[in-house]
């Protein structure tokens, strides 16, 4: 499914807003089912094939985007960005790094810089 650019901000957001879930269990379900996309769709059965069952119960229970649509408002409204591994602005150096995070919240610009030698960025 080809969706905006906000519906999957908004997903992204979805799948952070879960603190019980670590970046490494977020990384196999993309890893596995390719999209966040995919995991919002995914069944239970399916997510709990990849990750436990107590973690997949909670993204297979609670697909409401309402707060999460709300949350992106006020991000919106306070100049805050996101950025995840597919989008176009997230730093190629942290694609390299073992348990990459899988969503960036930006307040201003994402400077291109920081993928030439001899700059950083902290996370």
């Amino acid at each position: 499914m080809n969706r905006s650019n906000k519906e999957k901000e908004l997903l992204y957001l979805w799948l952070d807003s879960y603190e019980n879930i670590g970046n490494a269990s977020k990384r196999k379900l993309l890893d596995r089912l390719g999209d966040v996309e995919s995991i919002y769709e995914a069944s239970f059965k399916l997510i709990s094939s990849i990750i436990p069952e107590e973690k997949a119960r909670l993204l297979s229970d609670n697909k409401s985007l309402t707060k999460i649509n709300e949350k992106w408002n006020y991000m919106s409204e306070k100049g805050i960005n996101i950025v995840y591994p597919e989008h176009q602005n997230y730093p190629e150096k942290l694609k390299n790094i073992f348990d990459m995070p899988e969503i960036l919240y930006i307040r201003g610009k994402l400077d291109k810089r920081l993928d030439e030698p001899n700059h950083s960025i902290a996370v």
